[in-house]
């Protein structure tokens, strides 16, 4: 029936409609491309920043690591709480026992024991996790897990999906308003 419908139109509807599903594949091809970048980046550049930040964690809790000082680890990670995405982190001695850790909002399972780069805890609900060993003098002497919330990307993406609608609303409908307004 839809195929009937088709046939029947004049040459010049049935040339309007190919050329804007054409165009309209085309964008939406366009925004799958832009979003799947924008995934892979966002996640890449989190996880460069992670490691950052994991670095320069574990280079402040060396001392208190060594001396076994959970309370002066504790004091580092509550600077934390100024990260925007940092939702939880645990410091782990060389045993692997959890030292400290910082709990963001409705955060309170952290693995008890310390995991190794290939068994990081994964959680649902998106979230990026690193875990980074704390070396001194060539040696590891603990870990650092760190949580972080895929939050941000998720609030571009809609504001991306909003963005791609509009440009479709405003692609298709103008063919209809400009041929009403050149025909007079």
């Amino acid at each position: 029936m839809t195929v009937r419908w088709f046939q029947e139109r004049p040459i010049r509807q049935k040339l309007i409609m190919l050329a804007l599903m054409s165009a309209g594949l085309g964008l939406v091809l366009a925004c799958t491309g832009f979003v799947a970048h924008e995934i892979t980046t966002y996640r890449s550049a989190t996880m460069e920043e992670l490691t950052a930040l994991a670095t320069v964690l574990g280079n402040n809790v060396t001392a208190a690591l060594v001396f076994d000082d959970a309370a002066s680890v504790d004091e580092i990670l509550v600077g934390l709480r100024g990260h925007p995405t940092v939702e939880s982190a645990a410091v782990y001695n060389r045993g692997g026992a959890l030292i400290a850790a910082f709990r963001g909002t409705d955060v309170d399972d952290l693995p008890a024991a310390s995991p190794t780069n290939q068994q990081v805890p994964l959680r649902s609900g998106g979230q990026i996790a690193l875990y980074h060993e704390i070396v001194l003098d060539g040696e590891p002497i603990g870990g650092i897990l760190i949580y972080a919330s895929e939050l941000p990307m998720r609030q571009r993406l809609t504001r991306y999906a909003v963005i791609a609608l509009l440009v479709m609303l405003v692609s298709f409908s103008g063919p209809g308003f400009s041929r009403r307004v050149c025909s007079g």
